[in-house]
């Protein structure tokens, strides 16, 4: 048995990756830019389980509001270690709504 510590979740949507920013007020490393993460302490039998998949979209969702489900989370061994997980999730690109406008026969973007 090991304790994780630490879990992070590179978002990628499309070509971008989501980055966040540390406070400036922050002991460890203030304003670095780094992928969403955050620590854990949890004991472990094996590395990536459903507990730790919950664990590391908890960090995600306190630290940036999004929300998904274990199963959208794509395991990255070889940046993972038994103190460290690391995981994928995929966020698909949305285009912008469009409507017809009127009169017109090309396309304006839709307000929200």
């Amino acid at each position: 048995m090991f304790t994780l510590k630490t879990t992070n979740v590179y978002v990628v949507s499309g070509p971008d990756m989501l980055l966040i920013r540390r406070s400036p007020n922050d002991d460890n490393k203030p304003q670095w830019w780094e992928s969403p993460a955050g620590h854990v302490d949890i004991p472990c039998l094996s590395l990536d389980t459903l507990d730790v998949r919950r664990e590391a979209l908890r960090e995600l969702s306190e630290e940036t509001g999004i929300y998904a489900t274990p199963h959208q989370l794509e395991h990255l061994p070889r940046f993972s270690s038994p103190r460290h997980i690391a995981y994928l999730l995929n966020v698909p690109s949305r285009k912008p709504r469009t409507t017809k406008a009127c009169g017109a026969g090309g396309t304006t973007p839709a307000r929200s």
